[in-house]
C-alpha cells in the first residue's frame, strides 16, 4: 500500500470514534445525508452545531452523526463557501424517512431555518453496506 493511500486509510479510520457517537458500528451506515450550512451570522455556526449534536443524536433511526466546520489547510481546490456541516448516517431509506419526520429534526429545521443564508443537501447512499 502506498504511503499516501496509508495515510488516507488512516485517517478515516481514526475518525470512527467521532461518527459513531449513536451507531453500534462505527462511521458505517449506507446512507450519508450531508447537510452544508451558510449562516447569516457568523456566531450561529457553533449555535447550530451545538444543537444538531444534542437534537439529532437522539433520533433512534441516525447510526451515525458528524459534525464540523471547515479546516482551512492551503488547498486551493476545496469548496469554503459554508459555515457548518453535518453527516448523519442512516442504515435503511426507512430510516432516513423517519428521521425526516421525528419531532427534534422538525424542530431543529424550525428553530434555525430563518438564521441560514442557505443550505445544501446532499444524499449519498452505498449498496456495499
Amino acid at each position: 500500500m502506498s504511503r499516501a493511500i496509508h495515510r488516507s486509510a488512516t485517517a478515516i479510520l481514526a475518525t470512527g470514534g467521532v461518527l459513531g457517537a449513536c451507531a453500534s458500528d462505527p462511521g458505517v451506515a449506507r446512507i450519508s445525508h450531508i447537510v452544508l450550512f451558510k449562516m447569516h451570522s457568523d456566531a450561529d455556526a457553533e449555535a447550530i452545531e451545538a444543537d444538531s449534536r444534542e437534537k439529532l443524536t437522539r433520533i433512534p433511526t441516525v447510526a451515525t452523526y458528524h459534525a464540523g466546520r471547515h479546516i482551512d489547510i492551503g488547498r486551493t481546490n476545496i469548496e469554503t463557501d459554508y459555515d457548518v456541516c453535518l453527516t448523519v448516517g442512516f442504515d435503511s431509506a426507512e430510516d432516513y424517512r423517519e428521521y425526516l419526520e421525528h419531532p427534534l429534526h422538525v424542530e431543529l429545521v424550525n428553530d434555525w431555518r430563518e438564521r441560514w443564508d442557505r443550505v445544501r443537501i446532499y444524499d449519498v447512499e452505498d449498496p456495499t453496506r
